[in-house]
C-alpha cells in the first residue's frame, strides 16, 4: 500500500495506528512493514502490540514541517498469522494525540496490497471507509453479500483426496487442458498437439471408426504412446452425457429407444434437442432400466481393453441438475460415482462433471459431494441484477474454494469477444486478442490442479488455431508459482506470480487485463 501522507503535520510523542487486528486474532512481525520517504527531522519507530502495529513519533519537528513522501506497506506478510476471517485496519486517519483526536483525510492512491504467507482458505478484499482502509478477510466458503440464486451453505462439501491420481502438475507455464473430437481419422500432427496438454477429454469422437468407443480409444492410445516418446503426461477423460443421447456410441446397440427415451406426453413423439439437425433425443431417467443401462455402459467401457487408456470419466449436463427438481437424473449420477469408487477396476478413475456454475443454485457446489473435479463453462453468464464484476468474482471464489478443498478445476474459455461457437472470430489474431481477459481470470483462481482451455470450439479441423491454442505466446511465457492469493480492490483484482504480476478490472471488457512479466535470468 502506498499512502500519500503529505497533509500530515506530526506532533512529537504521538502514536499513529497503522494496523489494527480488529476481529482477527493474529500478530505481524514489525520487520515486515517498511516505511519510506518520511521526514528526516524527527525519529520514528514501529511498535507492535497485541492490538496492532503503531508508528511512534519520538521527537517534535519544527511546526512548519510537513510529513512528505510515501508510507509504504507494499507487502503485508503474515508468517505468524493465526486468525481466520475478520477485519484488519490497515490505515486509520483518526487517532489520539496530545489529549485530543486528530483526523486526516485519505487523499492518496493505493497500490494493490500484496498479501503473503496467510493461511489457505481465505478471500481478501481491500475496502475504503470514511476514515479507514480495511483488509477484509473471509473464508473461501463464505458467499455472503453476493447476489445469489438460493442460499450458499458454508459446508457444502468436504476436503477431498486425489493423491491416487498421480498428476504431474507444473507451474513452469500456464497449465492447460483440451476438449477435442473428430469424425474423421486423427492425424499424427493432431496427436502431437493433444499430447502437449495435461488433460484431454474424448468421447463423441469416432475418428474414422464406426463407433465413439473405437475412435476415442485409438486416439487415447496414440496420445499415451506420444507421451512415452516425449517424456510428458496427459490424463485422458471419457465423455458421457447424463441428459442428451449423443450419436455413434456402440452402447446404443442395446438401448430401448421406445421406452427409455423421453417422449412428448401428448404427441408421443420423441423430445429432441432442436439445435442439432433432427436433434439429439433425451434420456428418460425415470425408467430404472435406463439408469441401470447408463451406469453399466460407462463402467463396462472403462474396464474394457478400449477403456484402459482413460484416466477418468466426464459427465455432462449436471450443473443445472438439482436433487429436488431432477431426482432420477441426480440419483443416477450419484450412483455412477459410487460404482466407480467401489469397483477395484475403476476406483482410481477421476469423476468429473460440469459442476460449478455461479449462476446456478448454490453455485452447484453440491456436486462435489460425489465428484472429484469440475469442468467450468458458461461462467460469464449472470444472474438477474448481478453486476458483471460480481459474476466473475464468484466464479473465481468457487474455483478457489474447490482447489483449496483438494479438487481439480478445468476452466473452459472462448475468445472474450464472443460465446460458443464464436463465429465472429475468423482470424488467428482475433484469437490472440481474445485471450488476455480469460487468462487473467484463470490466474486469479489458479492453484495446483487448475487447468485452462482456450479455443473457439472442440472440433479438430484446420486451421489448428481454432481448436488448439497451445502455441500462443501468452500461454508459453514462464509463469512460476503464485506468491500469494488474489486481492480485490473495488472491481479490480490483482495477484503476483514468480514471473508475472496480473491485474484485471472485473467490470470492464476492453483492456480489462494487464500483465507485468518480470525478467527471467
Amino acid at each position: 500500500i502506498y499512502i500519500d501522507a503529505s497533509s500530515y503535520i506530526p506532533v512529537g510523542g504521538e502514536s499513529m495506528p497503522i494496523i489494527s487486528f480488529g476481529s482477527s486474532t493474529t500478530s505481524i512481525a514489525s520487520q515486515n512493514i517498511v516505511f519510506s520517504g518520511l521526514s528526516t527531522l524527527f525519529d520514528t519507530q514501529v511498535v507492535t502490540t497485541d492490538a496492532g502495529v503503531n508508528l511512534e513519533f519520538l521527537t517534535t519537528p519544527p511546526p512548519d514541517d510537513v510529513l512528505s513522501g510515501e508510507l509504504s506497506l507494499a507487502e503485508l506478510m503474515a508468517p505468524s498469522y493465526t486468525g481466520g476471517p475478520g477485519t484488519i485496519v490497515l490505515y486509520d486517519t483518526t487517532f489520539a494525540g496530545k489529549g485530543h483526536t486528530r483526523t486526516y483525510s485519505i487523499n492518496g492512491a493505493f497500490d494493490a496490497v500484496k498479501v503473503r504467507n496467510f493461511p489457505d482458505g481465505l478471500w481478501f478484499e481491500l475496502k475504503y471507509e470514511s476514515s479507514q482502509i480495511l483488509l477484509d478477510i473471509k473464508a473461501l466458503n463464505d458467499y455472503g453479500g453476493y447476489v445469489s440464486r438460493g442460499s450458499y451453505l458454508l459446508d457444502e462439501y468436504a476436503v477431498g483426496d486425489l493423491s491416487y491420481w498421480g498428476n504431474s502438475f507444473s507451474w513452469d507455464k500456464v497449465p492447460t487442458w483440451r476438449n477435442a473430437r473428430k469424425n474423421r481419422a486423427v492425424r499424427d500432427d493432431e496427436i502431437d498437439r493433444l499430447a502437449k496438454h495435461s488433460i484431454i477429454m474424448l468421447g463423441i469422437s469416432p475418428s474414422g471408426f464406426t463407433y465413439n468407443e473405437e475412435g476415442a480409444s485409438d486416439t487415447a492410445r496414440r496420445v499415451k504412446e506420444r507421451n512415452a516418446m516425449t517424456n510428458t503426461t496427459t490424463k485422458i477423460l471419457w465423455y458421457w452425457n447424463s441428459h442428451n443421447a449423443w450419436s455413434r456410441y456402440r452402447a446404443y446397440n442395446d438401448f430401448n429407444w421406445d421406452e427409455w427415451a423421453r417422449k412428448d406426453p401428448v404427441t408421443g413423439e420423441w423430445i429432441r434437442d432442436g439445435g442439432y439437425g433432427e436433434g439429439r433425443r433425451y434420456y428418460n431417467q425415470s425408467v430404472p432400466e435406463m439408469r441401470e443401462w447408463w451406469i453399466r455402459s460407462c463402467m463396462d467401457f472403462l474396464k474394457s481393453d478400449e477403456g484402459q487408456y482413460f484416466d477418468g470419466v466426464f459427465i455432462d449436463s449436471v450443473a443445472w441438475m438439482r436433487e429436488s427438481v431432477h431426482p432420477d437424473q441426480y440419483q443416477m449420477v450419484v450412483d455412477l460415482g459410487s460404482a466407480l469408487k467401489n469397483d477395484p477396476g475403476t476406483a482410481n478413475k477421476l469423476y468429473v462433471g460440469n459442476a460449478l456454475r455461479q449462476n446456478q443454485h448454490n453455485g452447484s457446489r453440491d456436486k462435489f459431494s460425489f465428484m472429484d473435479a469440475s469442468y467450468m463453462e458458461n461462467w460469464r453468464r449472470l444472474l438477474g441484477g448481478q453486476p458483471k464484476w460480481q459474476g466473475l468474482a464468484v466464479t473465481i471464489q468457487l474455483a478457489r474454494e474447490a482447489l483449496w478443498k483438494g479438487r481439480i478445476i478445468m476452466l473452459n474459455s472462448n475468445p472474450w469477444q464472443c460465446d460458443f461457437p464464436c463465429n465472429e472470430v475468423t482470424e488467428e489474431q482475433q484469437m490472440i486478442d481474445g485471450l488476455p481477459n480469460n487468462l487473467a481470470v484463470f490466474l486469479m483462481m489458479a492453484e495446483e490442479n487448475a487447468y485452462l482451455s482456450y479455443a473457439r470450439y472442440p472440433l479438430m479441423q484446420d486451421p489448428a488455431w481454432n481448436w488448439d491454442t497451445s502455441d500462443l505466446e501468452l500461454l508459453n511465457k514462464p509463469l512460476g508459482q503464485p506468491l500469494g492469493p488474489p486481492i480485490l480492490v473495488g472491481t479490480v483484482m490483482s495477484r503476483d506470480f514468480e514471473y508475472v504480476s496480473v491485474s484485471m478490472d472485473l467490470q470492464m471488457d476492453d483492456n480489462a487485463a494487464s500483465f507485468d512479466w518480470h525478467l527471467v535470468i
